[in-house]
């Protein structure tokens, strides 16, 4: 899947990845998000956040 990563490098601290894709446990459900968006609050996260971090975001 795609993933915003928090790099301090990129441009804006983000950058588009790839993730494995997440597999449910038992009694969990896997559910498909093909449209999202990032707001205000999740790019002040971004800015502030550890290198690394992941966002699990954008469409697959």
């Amino acid at each position: 899947m795609r993933v915003l990563i928090v790099d301090p490098e990129a441009s804006g601290r983000l950058r588009l990845g790839e993730a494995p894709d997440p597999r449910p446990g038992p009694g969990q459900v896997l559910v498909e998000v093909r449209h999202t968006s990032l707001n205000a609050a999740e790019l002040w996260f971004a800015q502030q956040a550890a290198p690394g971090d992941r966002l699990q975001s954008v469409q697959r």
